[in-house]
């Protein structure tokens, strides 16, 4: 059963580095997509919304992916604490 608790709290470890980069590019896409807007404003502004669009849409997935890495963590520390 320790080897079982051990694995877990592995998993669970790795969930959080894994949330950890995914909160850092969520970050990192937000801070690109204020510098794209601001360097395209005004008349060249069309010439990137796609890109940007496609950048917003990423960043989105992040955070909704940053969601399910949390609740799998919080699913794996129930099934630990229900095994102690």
């Amino acid at each position: 059963m320790d080897e079982v608790v051990r694995l877990i709290d592995d998993y669970i470890s790795r969930l959080e580095d894994y949330n950890k980069v995914f909160v850092s590019r969520q970050t990192d896409l937000q801070n690109d997509i204020r510098t794209l807007t601001t360097a395209f404003s005004g008349a060249r502004s069309g010439d990137v919304q796609g890109f940007i669009d496609s950048m917003g849409t990423t960043r989105d997935l992040y955070s909704k992916a940053g969601e399910v890495l949390y609740q799998a963590k919080e699913q794996l520390k129930q099934l630990r604490d229900n095994l102690l």
